[in-house]
C-alpha cells in the first residue's frame, strides 16, 4: 500500500479561495470612517447599507478626532484606531464589544447595557464610565492612566513596562485585577 493512498492531498487553489473568501465577508462587515474630524455620530435609527441593516455590522473609526459618537441602537461592533479625542455615549449594546487600539483622550460612558468584549490596546489617557450594576470585563495591553469609573468609585490604571496585559473585572461594588504577564 502506497502513501498517498492513505492521505488526501489538499487543494491550494480550493484554500486560498477559501480564505479570500472569507476575508472579503468580513471586510465587507465593516463600515470604515477615516480621517474624520469635528463631527457628530448619532446612530439613532436603523441605517440600511447595501440594504443590509447596521446591526450586522462593525463601525471601524481609524485616524479620527474630536468627534462624538452616540449609539442608541444595537451594532456589531466599534472599533476605534489611532484616534485622539473621542467621546462614545452607549445606551443601547453592542453584539460583539468595544475595541480601542493606538488611542488619546477618550472618553467612553456606557448606560443601562452590558458589552461582552471591552479591550484596550497601546492607548493612554482614556476613561471608561460604567452605569451598571453587572459584573465588566475589560482586557488592557500596553495601556497607560486609564480611568475606570461606575457608580460607587473610580480608579485609575497605571500598568508599566512590567505589566503587559491585565484583565480588570468590576461592577459598582467590586473590582479585581489580575497582571497576566
Amino acid at each position: 500500500m502506497a502513501i498517498t493512498e492513505d492521505f488526501e492531498f489538499i487543494d491550494i487553489d480550493k484554500i486560498s479561495s477559501n480564505i479570500i473568501e472569507s476575508w472579503q465577508k468580513c471586510y465587507d462587515n465593516h463600515i470604515f470612517i477615516e480621517n474624520t474630524h469635528g463631527l457628530e455620530f448619532n446612530i439613532d435609527n436603523i441605517i440600511n447599507i447595501k440594504n443590509e441593516s447596521i446591526i450586522k455590522r462593525t463601525l471601524y473609526f481609524d485616524k479620527c478626532s474630536d468627534l462624538n459618537i452616540i449609539i442608541n441602537k444595537k451594532i456589531n461592533n466599534v472599533i476605534l484606531n489611532k484616534c485622539q479625542n473621542i467621546n462614545i455615549k452607549i445606551s443601547s449594546g453592542l453584539i460583539s464589544g468595544l475595541s480601542i487600539f493606538n488611542c488619546e483622550f477618550i472618553d467612553i460612558q456606557i448606560v443601562r447595557i452590558n458589552i461582552i468584549h471591552n479591550e484596550m490596546s497601546k492607548s493612554e489617557n482614556c476613561s471608561i464610565h460604567y452605569n451598571l450594576d453587572e459584573m465588566i470585563k475589560l482586557h488592557t495591553q500596553d495601556c497607560f492612566m486609564i480611568k475606570i469609573k461606575t457608580n460607587q468609585y473610580e480608579k485609575i490604571t497605571n500598568q508599566s513596562l512590567f505589566n503587559h496585559i491585565c484583565i480588570f473585572n468590576f461592577s459598582n461594588d467590586y473590582f479585581y485585577s489580575q497582571f497576566i504577564i
